[in-house]
């Protein structure tokens, strides 16, 4: 019993430096995912956008496939036109 006890408190000991390591790395992610966020719903296009490579596909209503260029294009007709984030 006791070498099980040892053993699961060694491996829970190796998670704790394993999150440690990732410190960093997880707070630039949640970052960046909360400027995401922020960008759609202040339905602000461009800061959006800058969030995706250039040549990502993304896929849209019904699942049609569209570049990005198209989908940027969707997005600023729809600013233009009234629509967005109400809240």
């Amino acid at each position: 019993m006791r070498k099980i006890l040892s053993c699961l408190i060694i491996v829970l000991m190796s998670f704790s430096a394993m999150a440690e390591h990732h410190g960093a790395e997880n707070a630039e992610l949640h970052a960046a995912i909360k400027a995401f966020d922020h960008a759609y719903a202040n339905n602000d296009v461009e800061i959006y956008f800058s969030f995706y490579a250039d040549d990502a596909v993304v896929y849209v209503g019904g699942g049609s496939r569209v570049d990005m260029a198209a989908y940027h294009d969707m997005w600023t007709e729809l600013m233009e036109a009234g629509g967005g984030v109400l809240s």
